[in-house]
């Protein structure tokens, strides 16, 4: 990679942080500026993914420190999530072209510009 690869994705990344953390939404930024370097679109978003897991690991330490913790309500509500995640999970990997593509577009507005990924 180049130098100023590396300066848009420390960009893109800060940016992106700064957002997740008022109000969420800073894959938004993250994830067009990996796909315009190159990166497969899996990759581009596995990449991002690791961001939000140690951002949600540091609010989750920052609540438990400051004292806002319920446990049973916690758990409870994170049984509800999960089947939700799994049928996510499931058709976004059996359905992905028939479902997600036309949903999503193949382009976004940065990755357009960009290095273009060849399927």
């Amino acid at each position: 990679m180049l130098a100023y690869e590396y300066c848009l994705l420390a960009v893109a990344g800060a940016a992106a942080g700064f957002i997740n953390v008022i109000a969420g939404g800073g894959s938004l930024l993250s994830v067009p500026a990996l796909l315009f370097l190159g990166f497969e679109g899996p990759a581009a978003n596995g990449t991002n993914r690791i961001s939000i897991v140690v951002q949600s690991l540091t609010a989750s330490i920052a609540f438990l420190k400051s004292g806002a913790q319920n446990f049973r309500e916690s758990i409870l509500l994170s049984l509800c999530l999960v089947p939700g995640s799994i049928l996510r999970c499931d058709l976004g990997n059996t359905n992905r072209r028939r479902l997600v593509q036309p949903l999503t577009g193949r382009g976004n507005a940065l990755g357009s510009g960009g290095h273009r990924n060849r399927e």
